[in-house]
């Protein structure tokens, strides 16, 4: 009985504290998935952009954000990533290559350092600019970069502040 109240209670924390990711072989904390709807101009744009936010277990405040878009087989989310804010700043995310393709759905692990941390928990995520390209293929008409908005009005900040105050 005990097991199963403990159980249940893990759970639920896990449930309104968000999620674990997995990354590099280790499960590390994260925001609940939210998602962010894609320019028209995409050719999945019905699917959206899954975002996760996560943090490092370590003491200098690093995290990552995890893209996860449909792509289809060979393509894959790559290059720079852009988050722009509210107040119109831009953080440039670098692509370190982690990579992964699943069921048609194409996701990729961008570091953050510290100090963008601390900027997504002072202003909201407005919107994300992304590239998918040939991964393993030669060429796609469905290449491109592209945008995915916050047209929802997702308080990215409020689960980053979260994450890393609470954690």
């Amino acid at each position: 009985m005990k097991l199963t109240l403990l159980s249940a209670l893990f759970l639920s924390c896990q449930l309104v504290f968000g999620q674990s990711v997995k990354v590099d072989g280790t499960e590390l904390p994260g925001t609940e998935t939210f998602e962010f709807r894609l320019s028209d101009e995409y050719a999945y744009r019905q699917d959206g952009l899954k975002v996760v936010i996560g943090r490092y277990n370590n003491e200098n405040g690093n995290g990552f954000i995890k893209l996860t878009v449909k792509t289809g087989d060979g393509l894959g989310i790559k290059g720079r990533v852009s988050l722009q804010l509210d107040d119109g700043s831009t953080l440039v995310l670098e692509d370190k290559g982690k990579r992964t393709y699943e069921d048609d759905h194409s996701s990729n692990i961008f570091d953050l350092s510290a100090t963008q941390v601390q900027s997504l928990k002072e202003r909201n995520l407005r919107n994300i600019r992304f590239s998918v390209k040939c991964i393993n293929c030669f060429l796609s008409t469905k290449e491109g970069n592209f945008v995915a908005n916050n047209d929802d009005n997702v308080p990215v900040l409020e689960m980053v502040n979260k994450l890393f105050n609470d954690g």
